[in-house]
C-alpha cells in the first residue's frame, strides 16, 4: 500500500499531547497516514479481534484490507505506553525476532484518534534497528 519512503518519522509523545481529548469517548477515523517511530516492546503480540481497525480502514476505501489479529503495547519516548494493533506479518516477525524490552523502529499506519491520542496499526519492524 505504501513504499518505505512514504513513512514519515513522528514524535509519538507530542502526538499524544496534541491529539488527546480526555473524556471524549468518540473515535475519529482519519485517512491512513504512514508513520515510523522508535519504541520499546512491552508485551509480546496477543491474539484478538480488532473490528475497529477494519471499520477505520474501510471508511477510507482501503482495499485489500490487511489481516489484523494481534495487538501489543509499546513504550515510546517519555515513558508512555501505548496500545497498538499488529498486522499479521508484523506480529509474526515480532514473535520470532524480538523479546520484551527490546527497542526498534516500527512502521505503522496512523488510523484514528481517540481520547488518549493516536492509534496505530503496526505493519512492519525495521530489522536492523532492533536493540
Amino acid at each position: 500500500m505504501f513504499k518505505s519512503a512514504d513513512y514519515k518519522p513522528v514524535n509519538v509523545r507530542q502526538m499524544i499531547k496534541r491529539l488527546s481529548k480526555p473524556g471524549d469517548k468518540q473515535r475519529y477515523f482519519i485517512a491512513p497516514a504512514p508513520v515510523k517511530f522508535s519504541a520499546t516492546l512491552m508485551q509480546k503480540p496477543r491474539l484478538g479481534r480488532f473490528e475497529l481497525v477494519y471499520d477505520s480502514l474501510s471508511a477510507w476505501g482501503v482495499s485489500p484490507l490487511p489481516k489484523v489479529d494481534h495487538g501489543s503495547y509499546l513504550k515510546v519516548e517519555g515513558e508512555q505506553v501505548i496500545p497498538v494493533y499488529l498486522e499479521t506479518k508484523a506480529a509474526s516477525f515480532i514473535k520470532r525476532h524480538m523479546v520484551v524490552d527490546q527497542q526498534a523502529e516500527f512502521y505503522a499506519l496512523h488510523i484514528y484518534n481517540y481520547e488518549k491520542g493516536p492509534r496505530f496499526l503496526v505493519v512492519s519492524v525495521d530489522e536492523v534497528s532492533i536493540q
